[in-house]
């Protein structure tokens, strides 16, 4: 049984374990299933000891069926192996199956059109289509059935009735349309999202005349009407508040009419436009991104997964405490942490606290959190970190530290600033790279200015007025608010 067939196994409730061992008493043998049976109940007990199992070693203690006890010890360990990871991956599929009371349907109605019992099955799909169109739900597997579902009805009408008139056509087409439609505008979006973020050109088919098409449709659902709003958004609407407030509304009054992976790959969309306007200087869209981010939670959108996004979890520190929602920051990392991929856990969480306690002015546990990180190859985490250190020197400057803290600084600033050559850094999207660069030009001369006020060099107020004013003109800042809050301090 490999690692993470283990692994999954171990994640079953006790109620689906129970279903398991029952499954495999109807798949094999009563002998052969008390035996897997056994082998799991070990695999259980030994899971908490040892990191690596060996199968071996786990039947070892078992006795062996009868019709097994001819073969070596090797080749019974390597078929429980095998017979368990595939049955568990079939259990898991009938479980993940019978949720879908159309997909179910459609399969057996496969079935019975294999036998050829076409009077029994057309019975079946005629009640399956009764079924359906009463029930009022939107997302794209339904629509995905439902037109698998009229295909069946039409394919039905060829073999039993090649005449009939009502052959349920449009019913088919129409289906088809909203999945297609549907999925071509969720990738659409993902292409334009995954552009603004990495350095990566995508080409979009049929745009021209599909998003003419869907904005003159009056038939649309939920999720067209949502990603044809996001698709607005991403190419720079100029009713892009009006359409996001749009897109924002449907999913918080219309997430039922979408699956759980649907409803957030939306609210990532959404997240990262809020974002990208953020760093535009648009501090409206934070108390957004902070009501999608608890919609999101309260939804355990992300947590549907394996982990926890490590980028998400940073995000959201970062937004809240630029909220000042210190309080439910503290909670959101406490509780969060345990999500994240055992990889990375330890490091975001530090980040997380380094953040959070440079927001609270304990710069010396901010520190203390920092100094555990390690260097990683995620750009966004490697800038985090290395800004946060800049911006703690700064925060400490005094008339011992002045020249370390200035010295050091300037390292900082000519590593970051090849960090972010187009050489060094191939993955980042331009904008990305230029609200970083502007961030460096910024800093620098706000650590000029602070020198020169410990120095008594000069006056400063010039200068500030102009740095305002540089702010301003900036299209893409990375921290803005932070950055206005210090030129103010002055």
């Amino acid at each position: 049984m490999k690692e993470k067939a283990i692994r999954v196994w171990l994640l079953l409730n006790n109620k689906e374990q129970e279903q398991f061992e029952k499954w495999l008493r109807f798949r094999f043998s009563e002998s052969k299933s008390q035996f897997l049976i056994e082998v799991l109940k070990q695999l259980r007990l030994m899971v908490v000891t040892y990191s690596k199992i060996k199968m071996e070693q786990v039947i070892s203690n078992i006795k062996i069926p009868i019709e097994l006890k001819n073969k070596p010890i090797a080749k019974i360990a390597k078929d429980t192996s095998y017979d368990l990871k595939k049955e568990l991956l079939n259990f898991l599929s009938w479980q993940e199956f019978s949720k879908d009371e159309i997909q179910v349907a459609r399969h057996a109605q496969d079935a019975l059109l294999s036998k050829k019992a076409y009077q029994i099955l057309k019975s079946e799909n005629q009640q399956m289509i009764r079924k359906i169109e009463k029930k009022n739900l939107h997302n794209t597997s339904v629509y995905k059935n439902k037109s698998d579902i009229y295909e069946m009805a039409f394919y039905l009408k060829i073999l039993t009735d090649n005449r009939n008139v009502d052959d349920n056509l449009m019913e088919l087409m129409g289906n088809i349309e909203q999945y297609t439609f549907s999925k071509i505008l969720m990738y659409y979006n993902a292409a334009l999202n995954r552009s603004k973020i990495l350095k990566i050109n995508y080409n979009f088919p049929f745009k021209e005349t599909l998003i003419p098409y869907l904005e003159k449709n009056k038939n649309s659902t939920p999720f067209i009407d949502v990603h044809l709003f996001i698709f607005k958004l991403l190419n720079e609407s100029e009713k892009s508040e009006k359409e996001f407030g749009k897109a924002k509304k449907i999913i918080l009054e219309k997430g039922d009419c979408f699956s759980v992976v649907d409803k957030r790959h939306v609210v990532n969309l959404l997240l990262n436009y809020a974002d990208f306007r953020i760093v535009r200087g648009e501090e409206y869209y934070l108390k957004e991104y902070f009501a999608l981010m608890q919609y999101g939670l309260k939804e355990k959108i992300w947590l549907e997964g394996t982990y926890f996004s490590s980028n998400y979890f940073v995000k959201f520190v970062k937004v809240s405490l630029k909220l000042k929602e210190i309080e439910w920051c503290e909670i959101f990392i406490n509780k969060y942490k345990h999500f994240l991929n055992p990889s990375v856990a330890q490091d975001r969480t530090h980040l997380a606290f380094s953040l959070f306690y440079f927001e609270k002015n304990n710069y010396e546990s901010a520190n203390e959190y920092r100094l555990k990180l390690i260097k990683d190859d995620d750009f966004s985490y490697f800038l985090d970190f290395r800004i946060l250190h800049l911006k703690i020197l700064y925060e400490t400057f005094n008339d011992e530290s002045k020249y370390e803290n200035y010295g050091l600084s300037n390292y900082i600033f000519e590593a970051l600033r090849q960090y972010l050559s187009s050489q060094r850094n191939r993955d980042m999207s331009e904008e990305g790279i230029i609200s970083f660069r502007n961030l460096l030009v910024v800093f620098k001369k706000l650590w000029t200015i602070k020198m020169n006020v410990s120095l008594k060099n000069e006056s400063i107020g010039n200068k500030l007025d102009s740095l305002e004013k540089e702010i301003k003109s900036m299209d893409f800042l990375q921290e803005r608010i932070w950055l206005k809050e210090k030129i103010n301090g002055f």
